[in-house]
């Protein structure tokens, strides 16, 4: 689905420089683009020979041809080439002959009852796929490959700069330590064996120092094992179980004196080895984009995943690998390997009157095929065309939000000339099942010059505006292009523009004043009750989800059975109800009740859990009556208050409309 934060385009630039509100600069809209999986693909339909378009809902045809929408070249069709295309399809280019290349790289620190809870889902994921597999083990002072028939080769921490692993050459290494990668690979039956020889060596309470742990190290090598074949993704699955204290990567000395930075740390820029580390990732995903790195955490302290974001696909924390969150989510991650998406590129076609700033996503920048982008880079931009790093587990982990503006050639004074609607065109090529395909979305905007279109302001989407705010705060504080704690002007940034579309008289402008007090007091613009890892987390989760999951993590969704189904946004006078509901979040679920024994308990109860085992990772759940310490931690974790619990510094829902107000 593409949907755009105007349902009308502006005919002219000066038009939208008068009329599209923008945060930063007027003129500019957003589109966010949420994958959805065909349930079939069609053959025989070829792009346009000219600009490579498919064909779309806007395109002419006649016949065997069709008139392209966006060069206006006359293309011919055979069979079903030549229908009318609906506004999503997906195409099928052939097969791809890839197969399956998974490394695990295991902290063997851990308990050894963890080791043993991993090893049996280690054994049900491979049996999960066929193809090839690597092992990496993380122990004290030496991080180790482990090849066939018992060969191992291990690499001593503290020789890092020995090696220049900080400049990511891979020559000393190999040369010195590790030999020809492609020896180094494993069957599933070695894999099993090597996994199942493992001895888990734990830290001892009474260790005044953490392990010589070498996380940074051990993601490099795991990226070698796929050097010989650049363009084919290798998946690795890390099990960590503390933060790396050793070689590139670091985020914490050895000793258990010297705490692991916190948010004030990173605000006042005193985090001595966080800059370095997230500088040395960042160069990782560069060295090897087609390596995705899936975490598991097992610790109550800080690992370093705020520095680790830039090359991380998944991250899942847990206090331990044997609670039922760790067995369920392995679980269901088993079922999705088989049905894993691995994303090849991302192409937007447009209107000629149509220019993209950039894309806020987990992408990187490709050549592009049309010239039709902005001066004006706004997220990665300077092309039309990206690469996504990782891979998807889901349909809905994709996720894009597009920044476009008019060209500056387009300022007729007029509307007559003008077109009467404009097009936008995503081509989403990705590999499933072994079919290479391309999914074709397409969403045709009418122009102002149409007579019987909405005006601008009638026309916009708050909760698309929303979700693009929301995409575009967490790829800016990831990627380090704004101070990651100038929050304060981020809320007086939705303030404004709040001001700005009820002054204009913009539809639904009351519920992005809604949306606007509920994002304000999430996670992402509060670092109260959570740590620079779970923040990091956090911010991850916003980047890759889809719309509808978005908008639950900014204003949760309240379902009661009244008995009907009921679903309600979250406010202060549902949560002052007493029925048992369930709350979702995205990332929490909860079930608040004030009865144990309603009649409808049940039914609630089985509804979160079913919404649980719907998504990956598997939400945190809890079960609670209302208005005991439980209900009101999990609320304050939500950033929602009620009447009853709301701090002294705090001001509710009607005060802060009355305050957005006050400034008209």
């Amino acid at each position: 689905m593409l949907q755009a934060s105007y349902g009308t385009a502006p005919s002219t630039r000066n038009e939208a420089l008068q009329q599209v509100i923008d945060r930063d600069e007027n003129g500019h809209f957003c589109a966010v683009y949420d994958f959805a999986l065909c349930a079939t693909t069609e053959v025989g339909v070829s792009p346009c020979g000219k600009c490579l378009a498919y064909p779309n809902s806007a395109c002419r045809v006649v016949r065997e041809r069709w008139l392209c929408a966006f060069c206006g070249s006359w293309n011919a069709a055979a069979g079903v080439g030549a229908r009318r295309r609906g506004a999503h399809y997906a195409v099928g280019l052939g097969t791809s002959p890839a197969a399956a290349q998974l490394v695990f790289v295991v902290d063997l620190t851990m308990e050894a009852a963890e080791l043993q809870a991993l090893k049996t889902h280690v054994a049900a994921l491979v049996g999960s796929v066929s193809g090839r597999f690597g092992l990496v083990t993380l122990t004290d002072g030496a991080v180790t490959v482990c090849g066939g028939r018992g060969r191992a080769a291990a690499v001593p921490t503290d020789e890092y700069r020995k090696f220049q692993l900080e400049r990511l050459d891979p020559q000393p290494l190999l040369k010195r330590h590790l030999g020809e990668m492609s020896e180094l690979w494993l069957t599933a039956e070695e894999l099993l064996v090597a996994v199942g020889a493992l001895e888990a060596q734990p830290c001892g309470a009474a260790q005044e120092e953490r392990p010589r742990r070498g996380t940074g190290i051990a993601f490099f090598v795991a990226a070698l094992f796929n050097m010989h074949r650049v363009g084919f993704a290798l998946k690795v699955l890390a099990f960590l179980a503390g933060p790396c204290t050793q070689g590139p990567g670091k985020v914490v000395s050895k000793s258990y004196r010297n705490h692991m930075r916190g948010h004030s740390e990173l605000q006042n820029r005193k985090a001595r080895y966080s800059s370095q580390a997230a500088d040395y990732y960042r160069s990782l995903r560069e060295f090897a984009p087609a390596v995705s790195y899936d975490v598991f955490i097992t610790s109550l302290d800080q690992t370093g995943v705020w520095e680790m974001a830039q090359c991380l696909n998944h991250v899942v924390q847990y206090d331990t690998l044997v609670e039922d969150r760790f067995h369920l989510d392995m679980h269901a991650y088993a079922r999705r390997l088989r049905n894993e998406i691995v994303p090849h590129q991302v192409n937007l076609i447009t209107s000629d009157t149509v220019l993209v700033d950039g894309c806020f996503g987990p992408v990187r920048k490709l050549p592009p095929l049309r010239n039709n982008y902005s001066d004006t880079e706004r997220g990665v931009g300077s092309t039309t065309t990206w690469a996504y790093n990782g891979t998807l587990l889901s349909a809905d982990e994709l996720s894009l939000c597009f920044s476009l503006c008019l060209a500056p050639s387009v300022r007729q004074s007029s509307k007559e000339s003008a077109a009467p609607n404009i097009t936008l065109q995503v081509e989403f090529m990705y590999e499933v099942h072994g079919e290479l395909c391309v999914a074709v979305t397409t969403l045709v905007l009418p122009t102002t010059s149409d007579p019987a279109a909405l005006s601008l302001p009638q026309s916009f989407n708050a909760t698309i505006c929303c979700v693009s705010f929301m995409k575009r705060i967490a790829w800016e504080i990831l990627n380090g292009h704004w101070h990651s704690y100038k929050l304060h002007d981020w809320c007086t940034a939705l303030d404004d523009l709040c001001v700005r579309h009820l002054d204009s008289g913009s539809f639904n402008a009351s519920q992005l004043v809604q949306l606007s007090y509920y994002l304000q007091r999430s996670a992402l613009l509060r670092l109260a009750q959570t740590s620079p890892d779970e923040w990091a987390v956090y911010l991850l989760a916003i980047l890759r989800r889809d719309s509808t999951q978005c908008l639950h993590i900014c204003r949760p969704l309240i379902t009661m059975l009244t008995p009907e189904r009921q679903q309600l946004r979250l406010n202060p006078d549902v949560l002052r109800d007493v029925r048992p509901m369930v709350v979702d979040a995205s990332n929490y679920v909860i079930v608040r009740y004030s009865d144990p024994n309603d009649s409808a308990l049940h039914a609630v109860r089985a509804m979160a859990q079913q919404l649980q085992l719907s998504r990956w990772p598997v939400p945190w759940y809890k079960d609670t009556p209302i208005g005991k310490s439980q209900d009101r931690y999990v609320l304050s974790r939500l950033g929602v208050s009620t009447a009853s619990n709301l701090p002294s510094s705090e001001v509710s829902l009607d005060a802060y409309i009355t305050y957005i107000h006050s400034k008209l």
